[in-house]
């Protein structure tokens, strides 16, 4: 889809993968009473570790180029 939509997809992947990243932060504050003091850090990291291993592997399953 981003491939489709975007006339330079490596520049909107750049944007939109951090983006969505942090967007997936919000739901852990609303739950930061669940799981005592380390409850909510543990879940931002552990949306990093996914963002940061996936990420990767997903531009070299599916390269980023122009249709």
């Amino acid at each position: 889809m981003v491939r489709r939509a975007a006339r330079d997809p490596q520049a909107l992947f750049r944007w939109l993968v951090p983006a969505v990243v942090v967007l997936s932060f919000v739901p852990d504050f609303f739950l930061s009473g669940d799981g005592g003091g380390f409850g909510a850090p543990a879940r931002l990291l552990m949306h990093v570790a996914v963002a940061a291993i996936a990420v990767p592997v997903y531009r070299q399953v599916i390269p980023l180029t122009s249709v």
